[in-house]
């Protein structure tokens, strides 16, 4: 199973992600892989990562197949983009069977991201008041990681198109305000119709 990344050509696959700034306050920091940054905890892009993790392997069945489509980028926390790989390794969430965590955690590169899936396992699901997660709440989850790496990618693009603009390269910048175009009708889509337009 490849991962993919987001072109203008594919938009139901995904960029790279950008964190979203963390509280002014300071956040607590969890170090979650051995050699790789802290996670904060009070980053939203952290905590609807980590919660997508969450529900890839406690409820496999409710992101599934969606979850298999989305590429290591669009987790920006190192140790959860870990995590991802070894989902990926282990089959993917679509063919997930009574040994899917065992066969996650025998892909994973190290001891630090074993700890982390036995983490994401054991941690309670944080969904709306108390109710057992469903296919909604997992949407939500899907979508909210989605759209942050698209909206993310367009913010790349466009400091690529104003460089290209600054050097008066017409076409390359116009094929990049092509792309932009594209992605933002994907993340409008994104905003108005929820999981069915991933």
């Amino acid at each position: 199973m490849q991962t993919r990344t987001l072109t203008s050509a594919a938009p139901a696959a995904a960029p790279t992600v950008t964190a979203t700034a963390a509280a002014s306050a300071p956040a607590p920091q969890q170090t979650a892989a051995r050699g790789g940054p802290a996670l904060n905890l009070r980053s939203p892009a952290h905590r609807v990562e980590r919660e997508l993790l969450k529900l890839a392997l406690q409820r496999p069945e409710l992101v599934a197949p969606a979850f298999d489509a989305y590429g290591t980028d669009e987790f920006t926390a190192p140790p959860y983009a870990a995590v991802r790989e070894a989902v990926e390794a282990a089959g993917g969430v679509t063919g997930a069977d009574d040994d899917f965590v065992t066969r996650v955690r025998s892909t994973a590169p190290d001891d630090g991201v074993r700890a982390l899936v036995h983490e994401l396992v054991v941690e309670p699901l944080r969904s709306a008041r108390g109710r057992e997660p469903d296919e909604m709440y997992a949407g939500m989850q899907l979508v909210a990681v989605r759209l942050a790496a698209v909206n993310a990618r367009i913010a790349d693009l466009e400091s690529s198109a104003r460089r290209l603009e600054a050097q008066r390269d017409d076409e390359r910048s116009a094929a990049v305000r092509q792309e932009i175009w594209t992605l933002t009708q994907y993340g409008r889509s994104l905003q108005e119709r929820g999981a069915a337009a991933l």
